[in-house]
């Protein structure tokens, strides 16, 4: 975390001097929420339990990064930050056994992934008020925890690094030093975290991240020029 850090002040720093006395750099600050599944169902690993159906659930998500605006225009600008984004799912499983009466029952499930993610974005303004602007790029992130009521080894069979792709949209909705923004944003994992199925413990076959990150936050400008 502290190395991550440090990389985003350098490069906030090297950008800044490279800039001149017309450099638009902005500190962003951010918190919001995501709505988060996975690709696909667990399987239990029990011939008692199945999974039946997903549905999304919803966790925090924040992030603090720099606002870099590209260009005399002030409409392209990079985007780099570090957030944190809880996703996860929530799987209705189905769970048989003829000594109960009834013999069955959905169990409501819930999966939680916490997430450390380096997100690159390019904003792009088409209009000169900044409403709205588009947002694409990637993000990089290191999975913290990975955690479920019915399979205590679920972050065992979990890998640490995921990949995906974002695009979105968002509005600022001021002009000046301080400047409130709002952005909704689809985040597009690409790699597998599945280690594989373990028997008697259960996993996922597959398992990508998949999740609408909606987030608030305000720009605070440093240096000269038009934001």
């Amino acid at each position: 975390m502290k190395k991550t850090v440090s990389v985003v002040v350098v490069v906030l720093a090297l950008s800044a001097w490279g800039f001149g006395e017309g450099t638009r750099v902005s500190l962003r600050i951010s918190g919001g929420t995501s709505m988060a599944r996975y690709s696909d169902l667990p399987d239990a690993g029990s011939d008692s339990w199945s999974a039946q159906d997903m549905k999304d659930r919803f966790g925090p998500a924040a992030g603090v990064g720099i606002d870099l605006a590209l260009g005399s225009t002030g409409r392209l600008a990079w985007i780099s930050t570090i957030e944190y984004v809880q996703m996860g799912a929530k799987v209705d499983f189905y769970y048989f056994d003829p000594y109960y009466d009834p013999p069955y029952m959905m169990i409501p499930v819930t999966f939680k992934m916490d997430l450390l993610t380096f997100t690159q974005l390019l904003k792009f303004r088409p209009f000169a008020n900044g409403i709205p602007y588009v947002l694409g790029g990637f993000d990089l992130s290191y999975v913290i925890d990975h955690r479920c009521e019915l399979m205590s080894q679920i972050e065992s069979l979990t890998k640490k690094v995921n990949f995906g792709l974002v695009g979105g949209v968002g509005a600022e909705l001021l002009k000046g030093d301080w400047t409130p923004f709002l952005e909704a944003r689809y985040h597009l994992g690409l790699a597998d975290l599945s280690k594989g199925v373990y028997m008697g413990v259960g996993g996922f076959p597959s398992l990508k991240t998949r999740a609408f990150v909606f987030l608030a936050g305000v720009r605070l400008r440093w240096g000269k020029g038009a934001a």
